[in-house]
């Protein structure tokens, strides 16, 4: 094995695996409470010939000790010329207090991703920052920090100041998969205090007029499809819902679009099973030939979400985006299928706590994952012979929700980051079936999704990617997980074998009866 090997695709992987090996909470078995934090952050960048772009982070973060959180990251273009710049991996920080509310944070980021043309290489991207942060209230703070910015086989190596944000929440969670279920808590209790999330597939049609034109001058197709999911929290006192969404195009002829949106939304309830939303959000996107310019993006929409069995809900929104210096401004509608949870905000007794211990569990999988493309000279990449019989090496990020102990929806995203395809991304969502035993865990799974970029011919975007996967239990909560599967353009040349290798993190919520939180 070469050095040039292990630098470039063994040694990403063991840093991802080194942090998350280091949390104590993998050994841990008791109900417990863990502070999350949601983090925007923006700083500009210099990118070779003095260029600049200004880019914007969302991490979402678990304190898994006093002075330690880990997470996940994503980053996308907002100004400058770069529209459809992403990057996305795990984020971990170190936090040490000061004086009062002020404290010192240290953190990294290792991911991949790339895109709108930048000059990031294989896509391999490095973060290190430290930042004061200032505690405003209970729960917000506000930070100033430098960081350094590398792309290892790329061109780009900037150090910057930046600008952050943090939100905070209590989440209440089991680490592992128990292996007694039995009843939801009534959310009517008193004295347990609930929050609901929802997590979303969403299907979004955009429809450009015959006079809008892409950065090539090419008119758009009729319309333009974009799949992708969403994540809410909900607020009921304030009847507010906080929101993460994100999605890539596979139909339209814009193959290697991408967005990611954070909003802010207010719901008023008009029955018990009907709703009007209304949402404001700030977003990144751009790629596939659309005019984004530095890729900021507004979008208000307003829409109605119903109630079906299950605690399912469907969705229709209409939407209208705007690109801030780009000629993207367009219409469109969303659809969308969701599911809401009932999840613990807070207890106040022992009795609460030992209720919640033999609550009906929420299961849930996080797993992060190098996957290679093992490619082949008919499966090469357009215009490029030396692509040929060499692979494409991905950073791998999967949230998984199960419904019960065997069928699971996932969430996946993969970013290149080694492999000459820098800025190539896949976005998937997929079933799954898994036979869940004490230590070896084999898997089925069918996903489906979006994918361009890095050259690669994925035709209009639209992509697909079984899987058959063993996992090998290290502990309760931790586990090694190994796979074969294929991915297949349905409508491209791009048609591979695909292996993975990843670590997975097992862990459970208790649900409430119904969505309600009062």
């Amino acid at each position: 094995m070469s050095t040039q090997f292990f630098a470039s695709k063994i040694r990403p992987v063991l840093l991802v695996w080194a942090l998350m090996v280091v949390w104590p909470t993998f050994v841990m078995s008791e109900y417990r409470s863990i502070n999350t934090k949601f983090l925007l952050t923006l700083e500009d960048l210099t990118l070779p010939k003095s260029e600049s772009m200004g880019l914007l982070g969302g991490q979402y973060l678990y304190k898994l000790q006093p002075r330690f959180a880990l997470g996940l990251g994503i980053y996308g273009a907002m100004t400058g010329k770069r529209g459809g710049f992403f990057t996305g991996g795990l984020e971990s920080r170190f936090s040490y207090p000061i004086i009062r509310q002020f404290n010192l944070d240290l953190g990294g980021f290792i991911g991949g991703g790339g895109g709108g043309a930048a000059p990031q290489g294989g896509g391999l991207m490095l973060r290190y920052y430290s930042q004061v942060k200032y505690d405003i209230f209970d729960n917000t703070s506000l930070a100033f920090g430098i960081s350094k910015i590398d792309f290892p086989n790329g061109e780009i190596s900037s150090r910057q100041y930046f600008l952050a944000y943090q939100q905070r929440f209590l989440t209440w969670y089991e680490p592992g998969w128990s292996a007694k279920i039995s009843k939801p808590i009534s959310n009517a209790s008193k004295t347990i205090s609930w929050m609901t999330r929802n997590l979303q597939i969403r299907q979004t049609g955009y429809f450009p007029s015959r006079y809008l034109k892409k950065t090539n001058g090419d008119v758009y197709a009729p319309n333009l499809q974009i799949i992708g999911i969403a994540w809410q929290q909900y607020n009921y006192q304030k009847k507010l819902f906080y929101e993460l969404e994100t999605g890539g195009a596979w139909s339209g002829g814009i193959d290697g679009f991408a967005q990611v949106f954070f909003g802010l939304g207010k719901y008023f309830e008009i029955s018990d099973y009907f709703s009007l939303k209304m949402r404001l959000a700030l977003g990144s996107a751009g790629g596939g030939g659309v005019d984004t310019g530095g890729g900021a993006l507004f979008r208000t929409s307003v829409g109605l979400d119903t109630l079906i069995k299950h605690n399912f809900t469907l969705g229709l929104m209409f939407a209208y985006s705007a690109s801030v210096d780009g000629a993207f401004r367009l219409p469109s509608i969303q659809f969308s299928v969701g599911r809401h949870y009932a999840l613990v905000n807070n207890i106040h007794s022992a009795q609460q706590l030992a209720a919640l211990k033999d609550s009906q569990k929420q299961l849930l999988r996080i797993r992060a994952a190098w996957q290679r493309y093992l490619i082949t000279g008919k499966q090469a990449r357009k215009g490029n012979k030396q692509f040929a019989e060499q692979g494409v090496d991905l950073f791998s990020l999967k949230l998984d929700s199960f419904f019960n102990r065997n069928w699971y929806l996932s969430g996946q995203a993969h970013g290149a980051f080694n492999g000459g395809a820098g800025g190539y991304a896949v976005g998937l969502l997929g079933m799954g079936f898994m036979w869940t035993t004490a230590l070896m865990s084999p898997a089925l799974e069918m996903n489906l999704g979006a994918a361009g970029g890095g050259g690669l011919d994925v035709g209009t975007g639209l992509v697909a990617q079984p899987m058959l996967s063993l996992s090998y239990a290290l502990s309760k909560t931790l586990a090694v997980e190994t796979g074969l599967g294929y991915f297949l353009s349905l409508n491209g040349g791009l048609v591979t074998p695909v292996f993975n290798l990843g670590l997975e993190y097992r862990f459970a919520v208790s649900r409430g009866l119904n969505i309600a939180s009062q």
